[in-house]
């Protein structure tokens, strides 16, 4: 059965090219990663790259501690699109509790020793990366788009552009 962790390789495939420079407010800092890893408070950071015509953002929402907690309000704000790109076509993935995560789905069901083949065709299913936006266009303005959505604690969305 495909892990979550398996998905984020797959994102991670689905971006390629030339790695971007990302900046996030919410951040943790180098030193304080060294010093006391994600434990002060949550770590909202991403990782963009550029392809072609394709835009890769994939953006995760990290705390040590695998707790509950309150979804991050990401506003990804992308500069720079090329003036020609016109309207782009925009998707969004998520691997958390819900989405593209076997083992929380396997969870739910009771943590069965001996999944049914009912079940094993469920785990199977939610074993898969999982879009959780359809296919969008939209038109930045000014080589400029916004995109705005919650993010789960402990989840990681891939968010790509293409035009």
């Amino acid at each position: 059965m495909d892990l979550p962790v398996l998905n984020v390789f797959r994102m991670l495939g689905l971006m390629g090219g030339r790695r971007l420079k990302v900046e996030s407010s919410a951040d943790a800092g180098v030193e304080t990663l060294r010093l006391h890893s994600v434990r002060q408070g949550p770590e909202i950071m991403a990782l963009a790259g550029l392809e072609d015509r394709t835009l890769g953002v994939l953006v995760w929402h990290y705390h040590d501690d695998d707790l509950p907690g309150p979804d991050a309000a990401v506003d990804l704000c992308l500069r720079g699109l090329p003036a020609q790109a016109g309207s782009v076509l925009v998707q969004q993935y998520r691997i958390d509790r819900d989405h593209s995560n076997a083992f929380e789905a396997w969870k739910r069901m009771g943590s069965p020793p001996r999944p049914t083949s009912q079940q094993l065709a469920a785990l199977k299913r939610s074993a898969q990366l999982e879009a959780i936006t359809s296919p969008c266009w939209q038109r930045p303005v000014a080589g400029a788009l916004s995109l705005k959505f919650p993010l789960p604690r402990q989840a990681v969305s891939l968010v790509t552009l293409r035009w």
